[in-house]
C-alpha cells in the first residue's frame, strides 16, 4: 500500500479515495459546515469627514477681471515723433505726476525748442527796429508806413513765437530736456498697468503707456443667460474670486447692468476688487446665493456616482435614523443619493446629507465597488 501511493497513479488514487470518502460522509450527514469567510476590515483603508451647514449655493464659476474704477485708467502716449531709448519704469510700478517714465531722442522736440530760440531772437531784433522807426518818425526822419512796417514785423514775429512756445509747451507735457536728449514724464500719478511699445521709432499718438489712477478697481464679469434667472431669484449675491496664483476673496456686488449684451447674451456684473489687485489681473469668480436651511458641504472627494446618481456614503451613528441602502461588507455604511448644488473650491454644497453626518472621503472606490457589487472585493 505504501507503494501503492508513492507513485503517480497511486497518488491519483489517493486523491480519487479521499473525495468518495469525502461524499460518503456528506451523504450520512458527518461532514462539517465551512465556516462563514469574516468580513474584510475596512477601517484603516477608510477616511471620514464631517459635512457641515453651508450658507450658499455657488451658481456658476466664471472667469473674471480687475478693472478699474471709471476714469482712472490713463493711455498715455509720448505726445511726439520719436525713438524710445530706454524704460525708466516697469509694470506694477507706482509713479508720481512729472516722474520720468523712458528717456527718448526726438528731432521734433529739437526742431520746436531751436524754432522757439530762433523766434526769440527774431522778435528781439524786430523790436529793436520798431523802437528805431518810432525814434526816427519822432526826429521827422522816418515816416508813419516806416514805423507801421516794423510794428507789423514784430507783431508777426510775436505770433510766431507764441505759436512755437505753445507747440513747445504741450510736448512738454509729457516730456522735458535732459542730459542727451529727452524724457517722457508722467502726466498724472498712478500704477503703471501696462507698456506696450518696444524700444524704437513712436509716434506722438502710440498709447504706450497704461496707468491706473485713483485708488483700487472693480471686479468685471459677464453672466451667461442660463445663470440670469437665478441670479434675479436671489436677495443677496456674493463672488468667491481665486487668482491665478492661487489668492482667494469674498467679493460683494456692486452693479449689474440693466440688461443682457445684444451680442454675447451675458450680463455684466461688477464686484469689489480683491485688496491689493492691480487691473488686468485675472481669476476665477464663483457667483453664490444664500442657502436654504439644511443644505451641506462636504469635501468634493466625498461625491461619486453609482447608477447615474450623485451619492455619498454615510458612517451610521447609533441614534441616527438610517437612510439609504447599507453597503456590504461595510458594516455601519450606508450609501446615500443626493444632489450636488454647486462646487467651490474643493467643496461640494448637497442636499440629502445633514450637517454633522460622517462622510467618507478616502476609500471611496472601495465602498462604491462594495455597493456595486454586493460585498464581493
Amino acid at each position: 500500500m505504501r507503494k501503492l501511493f508513492s507513485t503517480p497513479h497511486g497518488a491519483r488514487a489517493g486523491a480519487w479515495l479521499a473525495r468518495a470518502a469525502a461524499l460518503w460522509a456528506a451523504a450520512c450527514g458527518g461532514a462539517p459546515e465551512p465556516a462563514p469567510e469574516a468580513a474584510p476590515d475596512l477601517s484603516g483603508r477608510l477616511r471620514w469627514a464631517t459635512a457641515e451647514a453651508s450658507p450658499i449655493v455657488p451658481i456658476g464659476a466664471l472667469v473674471a477681471e480687475v478693472v478699474p474704477l471709471p476714469g482712472g485708467l490713463h493711455r498715455i502716449g509720448p505726445g511726439v515723433d520719436g525713438r524710445l531709448v530706454a524704460w525708466l519704469v516697469s509694470p506694477g510700478d507706482a509713479v508720481t505726476a512729472g516722474q520720468p517714465l523712458a528717456s527718448l531722442q526726438s528731432v521734433t522736440l529739437t526742431d520746436r525748442g531751436s524754432r522757439v530760440t530762433e523766434l526769440e531772437a527774431a522778435v528781439g531784433a524786430a523790436a529793436a527796429q520798431l523802437e528805431l522807426a518810432r525814434a526816427a518818425r519822432g526826429a521827422g526822419v522816418g515816416t508813419a508806413q516806416e514805423e507801421a512796417a516794423a510794428s507789423a514785423a514784430w507783431s508777426a514775429a510775436e505770433a510766431g513765437l507764441r505759436a512755437a512756445r505753445s507747440g513747445l509747451r504741450a510736448s512738454r507735457d509729457t516730456a522735458r530736456a535732459a542730459e542727451g536728449g529727452w524724457v517722457w514724464a508722467a502726466p498724472v500719478g498712478g500704477v503703471v498697468s501696462s507698456l506696450g511699445c518696444p524700444l524704437g521709432q513712436v509716434s506722438a499718438a502710440d498709447a504706450c503707456v497704461e496707468l491706473v489712477s485713483g485708488s483700487g478697481g472693480v471686479v468685471d464679469v459677464g453672466a451667461p443667460e442660463r445663470l440670469v434667472a437665478r441670479i434675479d431669484a436671489a436677495e443677496t449675491l456674493t463672488g468667491a474670486w481665486v487668482g491665478v496664483s492661487g489668492e482667494t476673496a469674498e467679493l460683494q456686488l456692486l452693479s449689474r447692468a440693466p440688461s443682457l449684451d445684444a451680442h454675447s447674451r451675458q450680463l455684466r456684473l461688477r464686484f469689489t476688487a480683491p485688496e491689493g489687485a492691480r487691473a488686468g489681473a485675472t481669476g476665477r469668480l464663483t457667483l453664490q446665493v444664500p442657502a436654504s436651511p439644511g443644505l451641506s458641504r462636504v469635501p468634493a472627494a466625498a461625491l461619486s456616482r453609482l447608477g447615474g446618481q450623485d451619492v455619498v456614503f454615510v458612517r451610521s451613528a447609533a441614534g441616527q435614523p438610517e437612510r439609504g441602502a447599507a453597503v456590504a461588507a461595510a458594516p455601519g455604511v450606508r450609501v446615500v443619493a443626493v444632489q450636488r448644488l454647486g462646487l467651490v473650491g474643493g467643496s461640494a454644497v448637497i442636499d440629502g446629507v445633514s450637517p454633522g453626518d460622517s462622510v467618507a472621503v478616502g476609500g471611496v472606490f472601495l465602498l462604491k465597488s462594495l455597493a456595486a457589487s454586493g460585498g464581493e472585493e
